[in-house]
């Protein structure tokens, strides 16, 4: 199963949508919206996403 996250909303609220995908067990996560993405939802999800996965 992937998860799905859309990417419309307040940075602050997508932010916390991706975190919960990216703290679960899932491998991976599927971004809906993806044109609603900003410079500052793009470095939260990279910065969620590489926090997450540390080895």
């Amino acid at each position: 199963v992937t998860p799905l996250v859309h990417g419309y909303g307040p940075p602050d609220d997508v932010a916390s949508r991706f975190e919960l995908v990216a703290d679960s067990e899932a491998d991976g996560v599927w971004i809906n919206r993806y044109g609603y993405l900003s410079d500052a939802k793009l470095d939260a999800v990279g910065t969620i996403w590489r926090r997450a996965n540390d080895s």
